[in-house]
């Protein structure tokens, strides 16, 4: 077998492999009115949430500016716990509400789309996974033993999408939303970046119930990650 055919064996491989990760094919950019809708895990039921909403935000503000002082009010409501992960997939945004517990960038950004919606702003779910972890867990270098990633929102404004880092209150309006890789380097957890595991309206739009499952998720996608990233 010779080296060059050995090469593109691996390159169809990989690439066959790659096809197998949906990070979003089902979304429907061209249709933003279609996560002007709450999934279930996101649903806003509570009417004393929603009146406090709009007694601070007005619906036809409809600014970047807006976006951020939703993920300010978050930060100042709400008290961060340190127990990471467990609510993964489990909690739903008006149960976090009621608690007034925030712990970790899923819990932040199911309320914070959960919100964003009501007040007018199409916005979809972004999980992602950590490029390092998945390089080191690929190379069997040791890694922690849960899902290590990030979650971003992105929203719909002014006629196009626009990524919202809503942990850090920022967001990238030079974004393509169909390329897996989002390189950034302001998490120190994470100096490359992050690679989409899927998105929806919230986990439970793409399967994700339990720290278990996304771990698990984060695990298959790994080999790939790391076979496209340069």
């Amino acid at each position: 077998m010779s080296a060059k055919f050995f090469a593109c064996m691996l390159l169809a491989w990989t690439l066959c492999f790659a096809e197998q990760v949906d990070w979003g094919s089902n979304i429907h950019y061209e249709k933003p009115e279609l996560y002007l809708v709450n999934g279930k895990q996101t649903l806003m039921n509570n009417k004393e949430w929603k009146n406090e909403m709009l007694s601070m935000f007005p619906k036809e503000e409809r600014s970047l500016n807006q976006l951020v002082a939703v993920s300010s009010w978050i930060d100042d409501s709400f008290v961060f716990d340190k127990g990471h992960g467990v609510t993964i997939g489990v909690i739903t945004s008006d149960e976090i509400y009621n608690s007034k517990q925030i712990r970790g960038s899923h819990d932040k950004a199911l309320v914070f789309s959960s919100i964003v919606r009501f007040l007018g702003y199409p916005c979809i779910f972004v999980d992602t996974t950590s490029i390092t972890w998945s390089k080191n867990y690929n190379e069997g270098l040791p890694v922690a033993d849960y899902a290590l990633g990030h979650v971003f929102v992105e929203v719909y404004f002014e006629g196009k999408w626009v990524l919202f880092d809503v942990v850090k209150g920022v967001f990238l309006d030079s974004y393509d939303v169909k390329n897996p890789y989002i390189l950034i380097d302001w998490h120190e957890f994470e100096p490359i970046g992050f690679y989409v595991i899927d998105k929806g309206r919230d986990n439970w739009d793409f399967g994700i119930y339990s720290l278990e499952d996304l771990t698990t998720r984060q695990k298959s996608i790994a080999p790939s990650v790391a076979a496209n990233y340069e």
